[in-house]
């Protein structure tokens, strides 16, 4: 590999362009969507409570 197309790879691989467009594609399409209707249930502060897998909760 070289300087010159380190930026086109991910550790030797070549990049799935095609997938970044399909995304980009599938994020404008969600975000024409525009908001859900009603409200959430949760507070962002709620999620700091459930924990994850490793952490240790209060």
């Amino acid at each position: 590999m070289t300087i010159k197309n380190k930026g086109n790879t991910l550790q030797g691989e070549p990049r799935d362009t095609m997938a970044w467009v399909e995304e980009k594609r599938f994020i404008q399409t969600r975000i024409k969507q525009g908001p859900v209707e009603g409200k959430r249930s949760w507070r962002r502060e709620d999620l700091y409570d459930r924990g994850y897998p490793g952490k240790r909760c209060r």
